[in-house]
């Protein structure tokens, strides 16, 4: 009974592992009825089908209806000898219509018939209006709707207690097997706080530092609501972002190569947003341990402006730089995503690098 168990267990493990692979937009687009801020691969995807397909329709709608009719209604009388000229009805408008029947009868119930057509198609392409139209009211409430922060007495209330699927004490690291991601850590080890976009990306890419880095682990800070869940960072009124919370050997590697990382990773001027992550869960942010890391942080901020400025990059860095506060450990499978086999990453780099300051 007990291999039925583990089996049974595992099972479930893998499936759920799958589901989040491939389900990533879907479990997002769970707070879109309250958020509308925030748009995703669907919308985005509907959208640009959509807005491809109206020119066509609006374009070819009237004569491929009047052509095809024509052809058809030869094919039934038997003055069509073959499918193919039914084909070339479509491409042969005017000059099918206007050689193909001489009687007055005729050309009335080719009239007819070419108009109730028309008429269908008119339906069709009012049907693909309304659809881009609800395709634009999506896009433009996730660009142009409420975009700031909450009031904190408009924030959720959250919780006293980590949250039920946040990993337990004592839980390792999946990527750097055998880390602990709950302190206390080494004495030779600090910790630094990033957000850049979907945690998911930002973790995969500090964990596999070739050196320096004991541990990460994923979660939410920078906002209000104690303990949250994701679907409630993700409704936007918890004030948090999604974060990942490194600890490193300064031995090894310095906070300023972490924060050069951080800058080169992700566009730090797209306000509220990565790639196709819309909200303020999504802002680039730095939250510092110590004065130190502060000055480090903002300098860098800084000297990454001028690199952007030299590539022809106008718009103003959006980095929140401040203090750290708490971190609240996210659920654990949105831990070490990149360690299950998912190849994710929502996050778009400028291509800017701080080695280009010195030209």
């Amino acid at each position: 009974s007990n291999s039925g168990s583990s089996a049974a267990s595992q099972l479930q493990q893998k499936k759920r592992y799958w589901m989040d692979a491939f389900c990533h937009v879907r479990r997002r687009r769970r707070a879109l009825p309250t958020n509308l801020r925030r748009i995703n691969h669907a919308p985005s995807l509907f959208l640009a089908v959509t807005l491809a397909t109206l020119p066509v329709v609006f374009l070819c709608h009237y004569a491929a209806a009047f052509n095809f009719t024509t052809g058809a209604e030869g094919l039934w009388r038997g003055r069509s000898s073959s499918p193919s000229q039914l084909c070339n009805s479509f491409f042969l408008a005017k000059l099918g219509s206007s050689h193909a029947y001489s009687s007055a009868s005729d050309f009335k119930w080719r009239t007819k018939l070419s108009a109730d057509t028309v008429g269908a198609a008119d339906m069709v392409n009012t049907a693909v209006n309304i659809v881009a139209a609800g395709g634009l009211t999506v896009l433009g409430a996730g660009l142009i709707g409420k975009s700031g922060f909450y009031a904190e007495e408009d924030c959720l209330e959250g919780r006293s207690t980590p949250i039920a699927d946040a990993p337990r004490e004592g839980s390792s690291h999946l990527w750097l097997q055998g880390r602990p991601l709950f302190p206390p850590f080494p004495d030779d080890t600090e910790q630094a706080m990033f957000a850049m976009g979907c945690f998911w990306c930002s973790e995969n890419i500090y964990m596999r530092q070739p050196r320096g880095i004991f541990s990460t682990a994923v979660g939410y800070s920078g906002g209000v609501t104690p303990n949250p869940t994701y679907d409630e960072v993700c409704s936007g009124k918890t004030n948090h972002v999604e974060v990942v919370r490194v600890i490193f050997k300064p031995s090894e590697i310095s906070y300023e190569e972490l924060v050069r990382v951080f800058f080169e990773a992700h566009d730090p001027t797209t306000k509220n947003r990565q790639g196709n992550d819309f909200g303020t869960p999504y802002r680039s942010a730095i939250y510092c341990f110590g004065d130190e890391q502060l000055q480090v942080a903002q300098r860098l901020s800084g000297e990454f402006a001028e690199v952007l400025k030299k590539r022809g990059v106008q718009d103003p860095i959006s980095t929140e730089i401040a203090p750290a506060g708490s971190f609240y450990m996210a659920e654990k499978y949105h831990q070490q995503y990149g360690a299950r086999g998912a190849d994710y990453c929502g996050l778009r780099p400028t291509g800017a690098k701080f080695a280009q300051a010195v030209a």
